[in-house]
């Protein structure tokens, strides 16, 4: 006695053609309509290529729609690298871009055996400032201060807000000499800022010459001192250490 002929419906998914197969230890299988009529025999090697053929259009529409996303996301961030890597205030980079900065050039200095020189300026008397005319008034000395630092830094010089009214400026392929010619060019600017009625805006400024065993926490530590001393003599003067 004939056995029945076991079909699958035409409208039947590829995976579950394939599981039917493969419970079934058939290597082909016969198709039919809705209405039972015949519409041809498929192999499971057919199915296998076909669910891989429709796998791969699957992946290059989703490629293709994840790079769009990654491109939008990119768009969208780059203004937020930006905010990330200044101060809000002032616009100059902020601390932790500054120590990211530093760690390269530290290590192309040292790569290519050039000198390399840092600045640290502190805008001299600012509570008094803040006090007399008002935080607001502070804020716009920061600001002039910064942007008189910004109008007349070389292309290679990095400038960060290091906090409160500090600010430093690494000076890559600088040497200490060239180094207190460029602060003491920054002091006689910054005491041409006419903002505060009867109050000349001066800053103290210390100086030292990078290390090839430096450490930022060394380098920083060595120029507050000269700043110390600077902010000890008297003020508005360049101190070298």
């Amino acid at each position: 006695m004939s056995k029945p002929v076991e079909t699958i419906n035409a409208n039947m998914s590829i995976k579950a053609a394939l599981r039917f197969i493969q419970e079934k230890h058939f290597k082909g299988v016969v198709v039919v309509s809705e209405e039972g009529e015949l519409q041809g025999i498929v192999t499971q090697n057919e199915l296998i290529s076909l669910s891989y053929s429709n796998w791969a259009v699957i992946m290059r529409k989703f490629q293709s729609e994840l790079q769009e996303i990654n491109t939008l996301l990119e768009q969208k961030s780059k203004p937020y690298e930006g905010l990330a890597a200044k101060d809000p205030l002032t616009k100059l980079y902020n601390r932790y871009k500054f120590t990211e900065i530093f760690t390269s050039e530290f290590v192309s200095m040292k790569g290519r055996e050039n000198e390399m020189s840092l600045i640290m300026l502190d805008i001299d008397f600012f509570k008094k400032i803040n006090d007399q005319f008002g935080h607001n008034m502070g804020d716009k000395v920061l600001i002039d201060v910064a942007q008189v630092l910004d109008k007349n830094q070389r292309q290679t010089d990095v400038i960060c807000r290091w906090g409160g009214e500090e600010f430093l400026i690494l000076l890559p392929s600088a040497g200490l000499e060239k180094t207190c010619i460029i602060a003491e060019t920054l002091r006689t600017k910054i005491k041409q800022i006419t903002l505060l009625p009867g109050h000349t805006v001066t800053a103290s400024f210390g100086v030292t010459e990078v290390r090839v065993d430096d450490t930022l926490e060394s380098l920083v530590e060595r120029v507050d001192s000269a700043l110390y001393e600077a902010k000890k003599n008297g003020r508005d003067r360049v101190v070298t250490l």
